[in-house]
């Protein structure tokens, strides 16, 4: 097994339906940034079991803000820890997301209208 990076959505929903199990099943712990445990624990009143849920804090606060523009605060800094842990499985797809965040920043507001 192995570990992974995870947003809120996924926790929130597998604990709604009381089927958190199957994370722990998949995974031997799920690292969560600190915004995202503060979204499931502290808004969401969950508790969460601190020996499979890990939470980081992340390092790059410069990708964060950039991704921040365009997602919420939890999935932003996701993805960046995805992204510091170098995980084989989400580099590609987190890539994929910075290139099309990255061109749509790049774009003015005019070319964005026009895309509509």
């Amino acid at each position: 097994m192995e570990a992974i990076v995870s947003d809120s959505t996924t926790i929130i929903t597998l604990t709604n339906i009381s089927r958190v199990d199957i994370l722990s099943n998949l995974f031997d712990r799920i690292y969560i940034p600190k915004k995202v445990y503060e979204e499931i624990v502290e808004k969401e009143n969950v508790c969460l079991d601190d020996t499979f849920f890990i939470k980081k804090v992340i390092e790059n606060k410069d990708l964060y803000h950039l991704l921040k523009k365009s997602l919420d605060d939890g999935e932003s800094e996701a993805i960046v820890l995805a992204k510091e842990f170098g995980s084989d499985n989400s580099t590609s797809f987190i890539n994929g997301v910075l290139d099309n965040i990255k061109n749509n920043l790049i774009k003015t507001g005019d070319e964005r209208q026009e895309d509509a």
